[in-house]
């Protein structure tokens, strides 16, 4: 059979319920009070919304943990339940078949037509004004008759448990919360000292040659020209000014050369330069009378790879605070960020301005990357957790409301699927009182002895009486004039 389940607010009142149970559109219907708030707490607004489901032919049951509300639903046959999850489907009861044949079965009343209708009116109305006097004497009576207020506070006991509810981004109901997963880019840059050590040629080696003429005519040497080894390409000496090599066989001239790199390659003893590049070496030759000297090695910095990737873990760990900061500003203020859901989703830019073994005193990197953690509704979590308190209660047991405490929580996060969210859980429970038993046991007793009567109950802690009037010695013997309230009730 359908059921439809209807939220109750905490200002609603049996007509605005009545207006809500005309649109309902299933055979069952669960009536669920709000969290806060004391409304329909009188028998005549439970009666009136028995009738209005009896005359729909709607199956009414309540979710309520008010003692009030509950004993007066127990008075009047309502089905009253302790959770959504535990509809058990024989506590629903259901209408009797209406018997619309009964007003044919009444004897005909033989009365002539105007005088049956004049002698309806007539006692209809003595009967109005009869019934309308007397609830006004009994309306005085019950407003002027003794009164008492207990204040009880039931005993409670502690209770721990783990909780685990699953994190839905499209809805939240029961085991499952709902939440929101919310995105950030942080872009971010840095540097980092170059750690990495290599030695590297330093200033070039120099000294002079001595060119000398193989033919009659003058030979113009040029400035840059090059000279080497014959043994060996490398290393090459260029000259450092233009000279002249004057005409005739065997004529010299001397020319200062340095080493085209620098470093100690370039130091060669006396005689070892005897070779001339390009169609220079056609027209003369060459020498180095003493050795060519001055070149060497310098150690400098370089990048090394843990440079790099030490100063992308700085940075992708400085992203990370920066993007909780910043996904706590987007979070909407009734929302609660899972920091520790915070993960990143993806590196979008990496550029560095050096590679591994680049020779430089330091290495930069700018980085984009992109953020994401789970957000979840504050009253939700909180309403959430409390549904999971009272199943995790025991058989027979609510929880005290506003006693619930989540101690902590911890995201876990599921390759495929939901993620979920582990609660540490804290509340304390109390079982509910027989309300209409205790009114009907403490009436006429003295205060005294209805207070030892209370304090000698195990499901009792405490509870105090105030008697209107004050003068009163006695509790009134008018059960339903001992109005009984739990310790944590406002109003």
């Amino acid at each position: 059979m359908k059921l439809q389940i209807i939220q109750l607010d905490s200002h609603d009142d049996h007509i605005s319920v009545s207006d809500k149970l005309k649109w309902a559109k299933a055979d069952r219907v669960l009536l669920v009070w709000p969290r806060r708030g004391l409304i329909l707490r009188r028998r005549l607004d439970l009666v009136l919304l028995q009738r209005k489901a009896r005359s729909r032919a709607l199956q009414l049951g309540l979710l309520t943990h008010d003692p009030v509300v509950r004993d007066l639903a127990h008075s009047i046959d309502l089905p009253v339940f302790d959770s959504q999850d535990v509809l058990p489907e024989a506590a629903w009861r259901p209408w009797p078949a209406r018997q619309d044949l009964a007003a044919d079965r009444q004897p005909a009343d033989l009365t002539p037509p105007s005088r049956r209708t004049s002698r309806v009116r007539s006692d209809w109305l003595r009967w109005l004004a009869f019934g309308l006097g007397l609830l006004s004497v009994l309306s005085v009576a019950f407003v002027l008759a003794p009164s008492a207020r207990l204040e009880i506070r039931p005993a409670t006991t502690a209770h721990s448990a783990e909780a685990s509810l699953e994190l839905d981004p499209l809805e939240g109901d029961g085991d499952r919360l709902l939440a929101v997963l919310l995105t950030v880019e942080i872009e971010h840059a840095g540097r980092a000292q170059a750690t990495g050590r290599r030695t590297f040629p330093g200033r070039p080696a120099s000294g002079v040659v001595v060119f000398t003429n193989l033919g009659e005519e003058p030979v113009a040497i040029p400035d840059g020209a090059s000279v080497r080894s014959a043994q060996q390409p490398e290393p090459r000496f260029l000259t450092t000014e233009a000279a002249t090599l004057p005409g005739g066989q065997g004529s010299q001239v001397e020319v200062p050369v340095t080493a085209a790199s620098g470093g100690p390659k370039g130091n060669l003893p006396a005689g070892a330069v005897d070779a001339i590049d390009g169609p220079l070496g056609l027209a003369a030759t060459v020498i180095n009378p003493e050795p060519i000297t001055g070149g060497t090695e310098e150690l400098a910095s370089v990048v090394a790879e843990a440079d790099r990737t030490g100063l992308q873990v700085r940075l992708l760990e400085e992203m990370q605070a920066l993007a909780a900061v910043r996904l706590v500003e987007l979070a909407p203020v009734d929302m609660l960020l899972l920091a520790d859901s915070l993960t990143r989703s993806s590196i979008q830019e990496q550029r560095y301005d050096q590679e591994t073994g680049d020779r430089a005193a330091s290495v930069g990197l700018e980085l984009a990357a992109g953020y994401q953690a789970w957000a979840v509704e504050r009253d939700q979590l909180q309403a959430a957790a409390e549904r999971a308190a009272s199943r995790l209660s025991p058989s027979g047991q609510l929880v005290v409301p506003n006693s619930l405490v989540i101690e902590s929580w911890t995201f876990q996060p599921v390759e495929a699927g939901l993620p979920a969210l582990e609660l540490m859980l804290a509340w304390q429970a109390y079982r509910p009182l027989d309300v209409v038993r205790l009114q009907s046991e403490l009436a006429g007793q003295t205060i005294e002895g209805a207070q030892q009567q209370l304090e000698a109950k195990d499901s009792v802690e405490s509870a105090s009486i105030q008697l209107f009037p004050a003068w009163l010695e006695r509790l009134p013997w008018v059960p339903a004039r001992i109005q009984l309230r739990l310790a944590w009730e406002t109003g």
